[in-house]
């Protein structure tokens, strides 16, 4: 086995454990106003209204959170990796976001803005979906490439997909090779060399049948999360909508109140815990 051969098997094995790690999944009601773990808001804006968590999902090597911002009227996803045996993520970067310290990047072939908690590798990262339109593969790929867009490679593995595609097609080439090459061989009656051709013809078979799995799985995962983040959302955004509208005219009425009157608190059904939403 070559270096690079071992390599790709240490990479397929990773891969194959981000895959397969047991994942907790949890489901929020925006009216239960759940903080987005590791998402630190500023409260100092004027408008301030804090986010809503709708949906988590944990494992052994991240967390993706989806969450709700009232103020800008966008979902978004939160992603940070966790130590394990792949990662080492002791930097507070890799774990949190303060909103008034998080670096913009440019756009990247979408509306979609990302941030990220500082400019290193696998810190965590938030993505607005800005577009009008679901969640959808093509919402995340674009900013994938970034070095410190690491959070969402490793915790979606199952949108990178062009590697296994790249040495399917390689193998497939080296296949017809081999063939051509064992019945040459045959032929000229070469039985000496025909048995390292066929090991190398089954290593091949072994190989390609692996990738061809976590392709496919790949592909399932991709569409089970994109199912689970857009049914999340869309269950409950025409309630949400109906219930922020109603709070920004509650409080335009209040900031609207005579001075020489106490404006009078706008009624709210948020509890004291949570996201501190006045």
């Amino acid at each position: 086995m070559t270096e690079q051969q071992r390599l790709e098997h240490q990479q397929d094995r990773e891969t194959y454990a981000r895959l397969t790690a047991p994942r907790h999944v949890t489901l929020d009601h925006f009216r239960g106003h759940q903080k987005v773990e590791g998402y630190f808001e500023n409260r100092d804006l004027p408008d301030f209204m804090g986010c809503d968590r709708l949906l988590k999902i944990d494992h052994l090597y991240g967390t993706v959170q989806m969450g709700y911002d009232p103020r800008k009227g966008q979902p978004f996803l939160f992603a940070n990796i966790k130590t394990s045996l792949y990662d080492t993520a002791a930097s507070r970067y890799q774990r949190e976001i303060k909103e008034y310290r998080m670096m913009r990047n440019s756009k990247a072939g979408n509306e979609n803005l990302s941030y990220s908690a500082n400019r290193r590798a696998d810190t965590a990262v938030i993505l607005y979906r800005a577009e009008r339109k679901p969640w959808s593969e093509l919402s995340l790929l674009p900013h994938l490439k970034r070095m410190d867009q690491g959070a969402l490679r490793k915790t979606m593995p199952f949108l990178l997909r062009d590697a296994e595609r790249e040495r399917l097609e390689e193998g497939r080439e080296r296949k017809k090779e081999l063939e051509r090459e064992i019945r040459g061989t045959t032929a000229a009656g070469g039985f000496a060399g025909l048995y390292a051709l066929r090991r190398e013809e089954l290593e091949l078979s072994k190989e390609r049948e692996t990738l061809q799995s976590l392709l496919t799985r790949k592909l399932q995962q991709s569409r089970l999360f994109f199912r689970r983040i857009n049914m999340a959302y869309d269950i409950q955004k025409h309630e949400m909508f109906d219930y922020y509208r109603e709070v920004r005219e509650r409080r335009q009425l209040a900031s609207a109140a005579p001075l020489d009157e106490p404006p009078k608190k706008p009624a709210d059904d948020r509890g004291k815990e949570g996201n501190g939403y006045e």
